[in-house]
């Protein structure tokens, strides 16, 4: 592959799966167009892999990929009528906005997306030649890294309730998109030598900083564990190796506090670490939600309201913006069926790693930070499976690309 084409690739995989270009002051209208001009490309482009994904290695991936893929149209199209009839308008700020369902074209186009994403990593793994993707991608983070951190620096916080707006979105996505950051110089530079350990420590102080500064306390809580991972534990944490771990790590973090939040939060340290963060002990307002939220899953147990479905649903039964809680918005998108789907990627991304693989865990690192985080938050997006597809064949990455050994 040339390097030229690498480098659209990078470009296009980042201003679709990361960036728009109207949140660089493009048009909307630009934007969409640049957008599906984007992925066309990058999908005609990986028709090679089309054959590959099913008969190589990562085949249970791609089949779990595409049935959740499948169940997200599907689920989409039989409850559009019914969640469309539900549309209403709120009042926010002095201004009017129109909650509704996703359009089913939206829905088809995010969904591309996230396949053309997946095409694109094997396709960058099977020619050898993920490692200059990679550092093209961590290029251009550098300047989201240093505008996103300088915006959040300066936007003063008028009040803590409301959804302040950053450049990059609310002060979750001003988090994410460090986490991205760091991740990827991480990727870039697993073994973190001499002076690349001392700018990684800076880049984690300047996100964790900032994390205090947009009053984000969910990932003030989780870089520590980042710090701890990275920094202080000398050994690799060989249980992150093991797709059954996982599975019980999100158990754990997802379904144990969704059911038993209201226990937990009643332990005395637990109250007395909520009130240093300076948070409420409903920790705003979810536990009602969860309580609210039951229901609602049992009534499309199966396939789900439908993708990009649940503002408006969580609007209507809850009163909050979204359930609070990661693996309770994939049961409300897209069922049991769509949810299993989903996490199968992950499951059986982590099982094709090799124990112990030095190059991996950097991206396992962050499948349990996000897990921890979607405790209380909705981190699933696409860009989190991105870097799960990574995963993939990683094993071949590091001896063709990288040329070292397992430590």
């Amino acid at each position: 592959m040339k390097p030229l084409n690498i480098y659209i690739y990078a470009l296009c995989i980042f201003f679709t799966v990361f960036l728009k270009l109207n949140a660089i002051g493009f048009s909307d209208t630009i934007s969409m167009l640049v957008y599906k001009l984007m992925l066309v490309y990058l999908l005609f482009s990986c028709r090679d892999c089309f054959n590959y994904i099913f008969t190589s290695g990562c085949k249970y991936v791609t089949y779990s990929l595409l049935l959740y893929c499948i169940v997200a149209c599907v689920s989409s199209y039989i409850n559009y009528d019914q969640v469309h009839s539900m549309s209403f308008e709120l009042v926010w700020d002095g201004e009017v906005y129109e909650i509704r369902n996703m359009p089913i074209n939206a829905v088809f186009y995010f969904i591309t997306e996230l396949f053309v994403s997946y095409l694109v990593v094997v396709k960058h793994i099977r020619y050898g030649v993920l490692s200059l993707f990679l550092k093209i991608l961590l290029f251009l983070f550098i300047f989201v890294f240093i505008y996103n951190n300088i915006n959040a620096y300066l936007t003063k916080l008028y009040r803590v309730e409301a959804a302040t707006q950053y450049w990059i979105g609310n002060k979750f996505s001003v988090c994410y998109y460090n986490l991205f950051f760091i991740v990827l110089y991480y990727l870039n530079n697993p073994k973190l030598e001499s002076k690349k350990k001392f700018v990684f420590f800076l880049i984690l102080l300047i996100s964790f900083l900032i994390g205090i500064k947009v009053k984000c306390s969910t990932f003030v809580i989780a870089f520590p564990f980042l710090f701890y991972l990275v920094f202080v534990k000398k050994k690799i944490v060989q249980s992150f190796y093991k797709p059954t771990f996982f599975i019980a790590f999100l158990f754990f973090c997802d379904v144990c506090f969704f059911i038993f939040c209201v226990l937990i939060l009643q332990n005395s340290f637990i109250v007395d670490f909520i009130d240093f963060l300076d948070e409420d002990i409903t920790l705003s307002g979810r536990t009602t939600i969860y309580a609210d939220i039951q229901q609602v899953i049992s009534e499309k147990i199966w396939l789900g309201y439908g993708y990009g479905n649940t503002t408006l649903i969580s609007f209507l039964y809850t009163g909050a913006q979204n359930s609070q809680n990661g693996l309770v918005e994939k049961f409300l998108e897209v069922g049991l069926v769509g949810t299993i789907a989903y996490f199968g990627v992950v499951f059986f991304s982590i099982k094709r790693v090799p124990k112990g693989d030095l190059f991996a865990y950097p991206i396992l690192i962050f499948i349990y930070i996000l897990l921890f985080v979607s405790m209380v938050e909705i981190p699933f997006k696409n860009s989190f499976l991105f870097f799960v597809f990574l995963l993939n064949n990683m094993l071949v990455y590091q001896y063709q690309e990288r040329n070292v050994s397992l430590e």
